[in-house]
C-alpha cells in the first residue's frame, strides 16, 4: 500500500529544494522562462525537445552544444513571437577555471 504521507512529506522537501536551487543557481534559461511566464513545454514543443533535455538545460546540468541552444533559441521566438537573442537565455561567456 501507498504511503501518502510520506510522499506528500518527500515531494515538499523536493520542491523546497528545487525553489532554493532557483534562487541561488538559476540559469538565465529558467529565470528568462520564469520571468516571461512561458512554460517549458512550450518550448519543448515548438523546439522539438523532449522534457528531460529541456530539464537539464534549464538547471545547468548539461552544457548544451550549439544546435541544441540555436533549437531553443528558435522554439523561444516562435513562443514569444519576438527576436529574442542567445545571449537572453544562455551564459555565453566561458566559465572561470576550466
Amino acid at each position: 500500500m501507498f504511503d501518502t504521507d510520506s510522499a506528500d512529506t518527500y515531494y515538499r522537501a523536493s520542491w523546497a529544494r528545487a525553489r532554493a536551487l532557483a534562487v541561488n543557481g538559476a540559469t538565465k534559461l529558467l529565470t528568462f522562462l520564469r520571468e516571461n511566464g512561458i512554460a517549458s513545454v512550450r518550448v519543448e514543443e515548438a523546439a522539438g525537445l523532449s522534457r528531460q533535455n529541456m530539464t537539464k538545460l534549464k538547471w545547468g546540468r548539461t552544457d548544451p552544444r550549439l544546435s541544441t541552444m540555436r533549437r531553443v533559441l528558435g522554439g523561444i521566438r516562435q513562443v514569444t513571437h519576438r527576436p529574442v537573442r542567445m545571449e537572453e537565455i544562455f551564459d555565453l561567456e566561458p566559465r572561470s577555471g576550466t
